[in-house]
């Protein structure tokens, strides 16, 4: 390969898990912050990276939901971080749990 072509991620002197610019790995930067945002705290919320189902729009996001009620998408944006990413998708959880627990009758 040529200087001017860039290589891709793991050829010959890469470390097999070192650093990388996860702003130019998209889905990286999404894992990785969903792994950050940690589990929710209502098992029945569920949490998945998502992409347009358009195949020319190739926009990603991280939605939040539960399968018969309340969710929340959050997109991803090229200004993002991993710092500012988790802090988006945990706020998108606690929102669609709060918006749950409002929906559901309270039990005695």
């Amino acid at each position: 390969m040529t200087d001017d072509v860039p290589r891709p991620y793991g050829g010959p002197g890469d470390p097999p898990f070192g650093p990388r610019d996860l702003r130019n790995h998209p889905r990286d930067l999404a894992w990785e912050a969903i792994a950050r945002a940690g589990r929710p705290a209502d098992p029945d919320c569920q949490v998945m990276l998502m992409r347009m189902a358009d195949y020319w729009d190739p926009r990603l996001y991280v939605e939040a939901w539960y399968d018969d009620g309340p969710s929340r998408k959050v997109w991803l944006r090229p200004e993002d971080d991993v710092h500012s990413l988790t802090a988006r998708i945990r706020a998108a959880i606690a929102a669609v749990i709060a918006e749950r627990h409002q929906q559901s009758p309270q039990q005695p």
